[in-house]
């Protein structure tokens, strides 16, 4: 398990934990009403959605008449579903549950929930959030023993501006339920 700094995942309305960079968990999906019959991609009765994922993003859109979606990107296999407003992406490299609303404005935005590799480790993303701001990420759990726990409030970040990060053996050490690093455990801080 790792965290890397990355560029941004340019998700309309959503902040960077890096500030200017975000980081290889940042998994979002973000979606917009569009026209495609009438060429309107500001407003309509179709969907266009984009999951932005690993520094890359894929793009998806459905009629308001039609249950699929389709690959508009054309970069490689993927499909897109979604069953009582959560979304499953699914690719050559991993299925990604997105359930977490991100309170992303001004489009519907929603984080990864879960994220399962091809080779079915799977990794369980927690969220906080506050009234008022943007749901951030407080750990990966991963199926392997390992979880990663992420604090913030970083030197003049604030609330979703990551501070601290930790890497806790989970056959080792209980996670804790709070999210906050324990001490012996592998640190790095940010600022």
């Amino acid at each position: 398990m790792s965290l890397t700094r990355q560029v941004t995942n340019a998700v309309p309305g959503f902040k960077d934990a890096f500030g200017q960079f975000s980081h290889n968990w940042s998994v979002a999906l973000w979606a917009k009403n569009i026209d495609i019959d009438a060429g309107n991609y500001d407003a309509g009765p179709d969907l266009r959605v984009s999951v932005s994922y690993g520094g890359r993003a894929t793009t998806f859109e459905r009629q308001a008449n039609d249950t699929a979606f389709t690959h508009v990107s054309k970069d490689g296999f993927a499909i897109l579903t979604v069953s009582s407003g959560v979304y499953t992406f699914q690719n050559e490299a991993a299925t990604i549950v997105f359930g977490t609303n991100g309170s992303c404005s001004p489009w519907e935005c929603a984080l990864a929930s879960s994220v399962t590799l091809s080779d079915g480790t799977r990794y369980d993303l927690e969220y906080e959030t506050s009234s008022g701001q943007q749901a951030r990420l407080r750990s990966v759990s991963g199926s392997r023993g390992y979880a990663l726990l992420l604090e913030y409030g970083a030197s003049g970040g604030g609330w979703d501006h990551v501070a601290k990060a930790c890497i806790v053996n989970t056959a080792l050490a209980v996670k804790p339920s709070n999210n906050v690093c324990p001490s012996g455990a592998m640190t790095s801080s940010y600022s």
